[in-house]
């Protein structure tokens, strides 16, 4: 193994526990977001277009950094 090449470092179970409950929380924080947001847009119907397409970009923001990891993109970790 050259120098260049990073040594894998295996995380103890207290990181791994303490990343997990990091990814839970905030899983159910998008999932009430969403949720919330839905509820806002069912409460908007028949309003103004652009009110419910700024709703719909909330929404869309949501799921694509969340569900697409699309932040792991620009990101320096290798998670």
């Amino acid at each position: 193994m050259s120098e260049e090449q990073h040594e894998t470092v295996t995380p103890d179970a207290e990181t791994l526990a303490a990343r997990l409950q990091e990814k839970l929380t905030q899983g159910i924080y998008v999932f009430l977001g969403l949720a919330a947001l839905t509820l806002l847009e069912a409460g908007l119907v028949g309003s103004s277009t652009i009110v419910m397409m700024l709703v719909g970009i909330a929404k869309a923001a949501l799921i694509i950094n969340y569900f697409m990891h699309i932040s792991s993109v620009w990101s320096e970790d290798d998670h």
